[in-house]
């Protein structure tokens, strides 16, 4: 099943009007119409014996399922690495929450089409679209997670936690989707017999929706806590090494530089690179302080923003950043022995 498969959407008030004067009796609303008011005038209105009302209110409600156009998600081919740990973070709640909208729209039609005890064609068809809508959702926000993980799976945090228990909800959403999708490719005659199994994939999803938009909530604060204690973590290092001579400062600041550059060769950084480049900054940093010559202290405000993005994961603009502190430095001075 796929997302282009989709019929064009529907004039959602010209259907609705079709349907509705069909009976005969009830007037065509002049705007969108509320569900539950349009069933209730049409059963106030007709004079047609009990089939025939629920013939008709079975119309009007599908017709309205139907001429809902599913939600588009969003797949995006930006390369997620030059992103910033919020930035990411951020793509990743959008898309959580595209798959429950698509979800939710599944289960709608689903609950709708099963209403009757009968799943005609049509109906069939207008699950379809949305349950490829869902896969379409699933496999972006799979995508992200994925990134997420390579990029900071290795710190091990309470927001890895997080994300892991939406991952696993998401899953449990895949297993309704698929489940639903293999009833729904026999068709309506093999779906009208499964109907309690495509109520219970519903009703799982339906559940599900709910649990994952509160562990969503939870993972973002989560994130945001992470990324502000490390900040403040930095805040808080002390140097371990200073070196009062002007050619030992510099050295120090190229063994910063030259550990920044290696660090930054996979676009992500580990806890152990972002533990010793920050203490080497700091160090370079307390040297540079020392000294008398204006230029060379100026170069302490680069580094302090370089280590300040390296904290809070914006390592791509840490790579864009490491070009104007090359630039600012005199030339290199020999290596320390021992030094790489």
């Amino acid at each position: 099943m796929s997302a282009g498969n989709a019929t064009p959407t529907p004039d959602l008030q010209a259907t609705i009007k079709a349907a509705i004067q069909a009976t005969g009796q009830v007037a065509a609303p002049t705007s969108t119409p509320d569900i539950q008011a349009t069933v209730n005038a049409a059963i106030q209105t007709t004079n047609t014996a009990g089939q025939a009302v629920q013939a008709t209110v079975d119309t009007v409600v599908s017709a309205i399922v139907m001429a809902i156009p599913p939600t588009s998600t969003t797949v995006s081919s930006a390369d997620y690495y030059t992103m910033t740990e919020e930035e990411l973070a951020a793509l990743i709640d959008q898309s959580v929450a595209q798959v429950v909208v698509a979800s939710e729209q599944t289960t709608a039609s689903t609950t709708q089409a099963t209403s009757n005890g009968t799943v005609i064609d049509s109906e069939v068809e207008t699950i379809e679209v949305y349950l490829a809508g869902v896969e379409q959702a699933l496999a972006y926000a799979d995508e992200l997670i994925g990134v997420y993980y390579d990029l900071y799976g290795e710190y091990a945090t309470e927001s890895i936690t997080a994300l892991t228990e939406i991952e696993q909800e998401l899953e449990v959403i895949a297993q309704s989707t698929a489940q639903t999708a293999a009833i729904l490719e026999q068709k309506s005659q093999t779906a009208s017999a499964a109907i309690e199994q495509l109520n219970q994939a519903a009703q799982n999803s339906s559940t599900t929706i709910d649990q994952i938009q509160v562990e969503s909530q939870i993972w973002s604060q989560k994130v945001q806590t992470e990324i502000e204690n490390r900040a403040a973590a930095l805040q808080n290092l002390q140097p371990t090494e200073i070196t009062s001579g002007q050619i030992g400062a510099l050295q120090q600041v190229y063994e910063y530089l030259d550990a920044l550059k290696v660090a930054l060769g996979d676009k992500k950084i580990s806890p152990n690179e972002l533990s010793q480049i920050t203490l080497l900054g700091v160090n370079s940093n307390a040297s540079l302080n020392l000294q008398s010559e204006p230029k060379l202290q100026g170069i302490s405000g680069k580094i302090n923003g370089l280590n300040n993005q390296l904290a809070r994961g914006q390592w791509s603009l840490t790579s864009k950043d490491l070009g104007g502190l090359e630039a600012s430095l005199p030339n290199r001075p020999p290596k320390r022995p021992g030094k790489p």
